[in-house]
């Protein structure tokens, strides 16, 4: 009984305690004090109040007072100086009511105007102006043109303006404030500059202390060529990421620098401090955090690794090729020093990611119609690392399923297998085609710009015609056999939206028809293009194709093994496939032969939007023997280009400048994707 006598006890204290806290609350609002804001326009008041709010919490929750209205007014007077109001007078009263008024005389709104120097040679009345203002734009979040006049940042961008003339190797540089005056008409401030850049400094050879002269010997080559060079912010930091990247990429794991620099009236010294400590070599790969992969997987990675120094370089390289399999959110290896001997262990900690994925999309081309498409992929299909994937697509003009695997890293090389099969049922203009295909090759990639892959193909295939004729048609009914080389060399900055680089392309392919006849080809096919930025806006590129088809005999070839050209990626006058000789029935027959060769001028107008001016030329040729350079088709065109994550959107029309008889003008094309 006592216990719930207690109780009954606590719940009413804990009733009159929530009143007195709930009549506490009511007298606090009910001293709230309000603030009102006169002299400026509605439209500024409300930026005022927004600034303001958080910092008058404690004066607006309590009553009215003259030492709260006051702080009011100063900080209302603050948030004005920082607006370019230099002169503003804010004055205070208490009308009652619990209101506080604030009077606000602004006076003349001031912004920064010239920033000059009689300076011209280190830096430019550009760069003079950008990084004098730099300190303002970024902590004020302004435009340069409407910085606002604020004492303060006078001194901080002199000071901007001599670390600008440092980093750029003028490290004796003194910059001081020789003049300020006032233009009334354009209400501003102008400001001029003392500039005594100094010297410009030059990197001496480097010392170093604590290391020993064969490592000196082996990092300083990496560096040399900065010797006598500027000294700039940028190459100094370069040398010391040079001395840096040696120690890390020949298993120093626990090598200490520390670098000093000495600046004389006419270069700039570097001294290194180094400890190297040990050199080690890698002993065993522990993988953790797996959870559906098989470890051995991963550690394959790194299996040649195991014994040899320490490479921080390539391991980099190969967690790359880790993460690229689409296995993983991230890959860290952390190197673990064995106490007491020169080895060390790899920890590869991996996160895995969701490899399994169904994909669906839509779209629509000018020459493909409506896209409809859909797939499913497995990242790491039995947790092997492994790709297994499966798809279709239906268009109008027709069908394509396929099912694949990938394996990456065929005997722990840089060299990917791929396996896949595929249905194709196909409308194209004057014939059908339905072709059943399995396709095998290997893809060796040393690096991100060189590729060579290797592929064998035997396709079934069927073809049928209402406007053709059998010659024009060939073969109804055939079984192609293929083997061949494809190398490539990828220069360019960017392979969804380039803008500058070289990219070449060489496929050699011999093949063999059986079916109503029988006949063997060669095929070969060269690419380059190269890309050149003029400058942020402007850039120019080129293009080159040639591709050529000797079959033993020339009846004998089924149409849909034949060459074509014509299209969004070819001669931009014609729609796909439509260059080069035609049937009766006007409907495209293809060749042996053809050449495309392409320019373009290409100008930004942001970050997301290109206009294009264009001129293609090519030709496409029945018979090999008919290839000449001489008689090609021309076109120029315009188009806009819009650059998305899935790279860029193209709209473009080419005209047809020596249109033949019964051919079109030109012909507009929709696209996704880079011209070349």
């Amino acid at each position: 009984m006592r216990i719930l006598k207690d109780i009954k006890m606590g719940i009413v204290n804990s009733r009159k305690l929530l009143l007195v806290l709930s009549l506490l609350s009511l007298i606090s609002f009910s001293h709230s004090a309000t603030l009102n804001i006169y002299g400026v326009s509605e439209e500024k008041k409300e930026e005022y109040y927004a600034e303001l709010e958080p910092r008058l919490d404690y004066i607006l929750q309590r009553e009215a007072s003259p030492w709260r209205a006051d702080d009011a007014a100063f900080l209302l007077k603050r948030v004005m100086i920082r607006r370019g109001f230099p002169d503003v007078v804010v004055d205070w009263k208490l009308p009652g009511a619990n209101i506080i008024d604030l009077q606000v005389i602004p006076g003349v709104q001031y912004l920064f105007g010239d920033i000059v120097s009689q300076e011209t040679t280190a830096i430019s009345q550009e760069e003079l102006k950008e990084y004098f203002l730099q300190p303002l734009v970024e902590r004020e979040a302004v435009r340069i043109k409407d910085a606002p006049y604020i004492e303060d940042y006078v001194e901080k961008g002199t000071v901007n303006v001599k670390n600008y003339l440092k980093s750029r190797g003028y490290w004796n540089a003194a910059v001081s404030v020789s003049d300020k005056n006032t233009d009334q008409d354009k209400k501003t401030i102008n400001i001029t500059l003392d500039v005594d850049a100094g010297n410009l400094l030059t990197l001496s050879q480097p010392r170093y202390e604590g290391t020993k002269k064969e490592d000196i010997a082996r990092f300083t080559p990496n560096i040399q060529e900065l010797t006598n060079q500027p000294a700039t912010t940028q190459n100094i930091n370069l040398i010391k990421r040079g001395v840096e990247k040696y120690y890390e990429d020949n298993g120093y794991q626990l090598a200490k620098m520390t670098m000093r620099t000495k600046h004389s009236n006419t270069s700039t010294q570097l001294n290194f401090v180094i400890k190297s400590g040990a050199q080690y070599r890698v002993n065993v790969i522990i993988v953790e955090g797996v959870e559906k992969t098989k470890p051995r997987r991963i550690s394959r990675y790194f299996r040649r690794q195991e014994g040899k120094n320490y490479d921080q370089a390539e391991i980099d390289r190969i967690v790359t090729r880790i993460v690229q399999t689409g296995g993983f959110k991230g890959v860290i290896v952390k190197p673990e020093p064995i106490p007491g001997t020169d080895l060390l262990n790899l920890h590869v900690r991996v996160r895995e990611t969701k490899a399994k994925r169904f994909r669906s999309y839509v779209g629509f081309g000018n020459f493909e119609g409506y896209i409809i498409g859909g797939g499913y992929s497995d990242s790491n299909f039995n947790g092997d690392l492994r790709k297994l994937y499966y798809g279709a697509e239906f268009s109008g003009r027709g069908l394509l399923g396929e099912l694949g695997i990938n394996e990456p890293r065929i005997f722990n090389t840089p060299l990917d297998a791929n396996a896949r099969m595929y249905l194709i049922d196909r409308y194209n203009e004057g014939y059908d085609v339905r072709k059943f295909g399995l396709e095998s090759s290997l893809t060796w990639s040393p690096s991100q710009s060189y590729l060579t892959r290797f592929y064998a193909n035997v396709e079934l295939g069927a073809s049928a015609t209402d406007s053709l004729t059998n010659a024009e048609l060939g073969p109804s009914g055939y079984l192609v056999s293929r083997f061949g080389v494809e190398q490539t060399v990828d220069f360019r900055n960017n392979r969804l939206s380039p803008s500058d680089g070289f990219h070449g392309r060489v496929l050699l392919e011999s093949g063999a028809i059986n079916g109503d006849v029988g006949t063997g080809f060669f095929r070969a096919e060269l690419e380059s293009s190269y890309r050149y930025s003029i400058n942020e806006e402007n850039q120019l590129s080129g293009r080159f194709l040639y591709s050529a088809l000797r079959p033993e005999e020339t009846n004998d070839l089924p149409i849909d093994v034949r060459l074509f050209s014509g299209g969004v990626n070819t001669q931009r006058a014609y729609t796909e496939r439509e260059l080069g000789p035609q049937s009766a029935s006007g409907d495209p027959l293809g060749g042996e032969a053809y050449w495309v060769g392409s320019l373009e001028y290409i100008r930004s107008f942001s970050s997301l939007v290109q206009g294009v001016i264009f001129l293609d030329a090519g030709q496409l040729y029945t018979e090999l023997g008919d290839f000449t350079l001489g008689d090609p088709s021309y076109a120029a065109g315009l188009g806009i280009r819009i650059d998305l994550p899935i790279g860029p959107v193209r709209l473009e029309y080419g005209h047809n400048l020596n249109r033949q008889s019964g051919e079109r003008n030109g012909t507009f094309h929709f696209s996704i994707g880079a011209s070349f």
